[in-house]
């Protein structure tokens, strides 16, 4: 059987009935794709956001040709011209602001000197960053008895550590036996365990990787996961609502979670807005990475 996806957003303030002429439509689809066997199952996600003021496709993809039902949905729901993984990115990330909001703070959207120039003020995050919202969106996605291990001894360590007290994980840091006293007493004081190993943050993130498959932890990347990329993307959501219109959005690039999560957001929904990457001078990788086409080593500066 082949297999064809949609995911809707809906509004925040959806009434029962707008919600149920959008799963009407979807059960129609379904049964007649269950029926025809070169068409396989929908596979649907429901989620509302506000920032889909009408409701609406987020994304949808299908393999082989799609039945009447399907099709009529489909062409009311326009998608609007963004590839699968930008809509399915930013479908997570509506799904993770749900989940993550009990646990961390909506920053506010400060304005510059300068007319029209604006910051989102995420350090004023719970510990300080955002990457908070990535480690929340993981633990909240995953079964609630499945144990967590990362490796971090800057803001994703101590943002993960915080939304397991939070949440009520257990969650397993591993950092490098050089730890900065004050960053390990911060991550220890959230009350997870804490492993030390290796003369460096890369080989405590190799550690952290074998023990994951070990024990059958998740592991929680800083930044390549797409939960972690929808936690992070929930910004951008936040960033609709607070500034409207955006013409042009500058993300730092780092590992590149926060861009890729922040980017898809606006993608799908403010299509016209011009995303900029900032990378820091002395820290190029991904910026290189993007201009060859592929993943280059380079060399990191204090």
């Amino acid at each position: 059987y082949r297999i064809a996806q949609i995911m809707v957003a809906l509004p925040e303030n959806a009434t029962p009935e707008q919600i149920q002429f959008r799963r009407a439509k979807m059960l129609t689809a379904k049964k007649e794709l269950e029926e025809g066997k070169d068409f396989g199952v929908v596979a649907a996600t429901y989620s509302n956001s506000a920032d889909a003021a009408n409701g609406g496709l987020i994304g949808w993809r299908a393999s082989g040709s799609l039945p009447p039902a399907l099709v009529e949905l489909l062409e009311q729901l326009k998608p609007g011209g963004m590839t699968d993984i930008v809509t399915a990115s930013a479908a997570r990330s509506v799904q993770a602001r749900r989940r993550i909001r009990p646990h961390i703070y909506e920053t506010p959207l400060l304005p510059a000197r300068s007319d029209g120039l604006l910051f989102k003020a995420e350090n004023f995050q719970l510990t300080g960053s955002f990457k908070i919202r990535g480690a929340a969106s993981v633990m909240s996605a995953v079964t609630s008895d499945q144990p967590l291990i990362t490796a971090s001894s800057g803001n994703h360590g101590i943002g993960a550590a915080r939304a397991a007290q939070s949440m009520g994980r257990s969650l397993t840091v591993v950092l490098p036996e050089n730890v900065v006293p004050e960053k390990l007493a911060r991550i220890r004081s959230y009350g997870v365990q804490v492993v030390l190993h290796g003369a460096e943050t890369g080989l405590a993130e190799q550690h952290a990787q074998r023990l994951a498959q070990s024990t059958g932890a998740r592991y929680i990347s800083p930044y390549n996961d797409a939960d972690v990329i929808a936690g992070q993307g929930t910004i951008g959501l936040e960033l609709l609502e607070q500034a409207g219109q955006i013409d042009n959005l500058v993300i730092a690039m780092g590992g590149g979670g926060l861009i890729s999560g922040i980017g898809a957001v606006i993608k799908a929904f403010s299509p016209s807005t011009r995303i900029i990457g900032a990378a820091a001078e002395a820290s190029q990788a991904l910026a290189l990475s993007m201009q060859a086409g592929r993943v280059v080593e380079c060399d990191h500066f204090d």
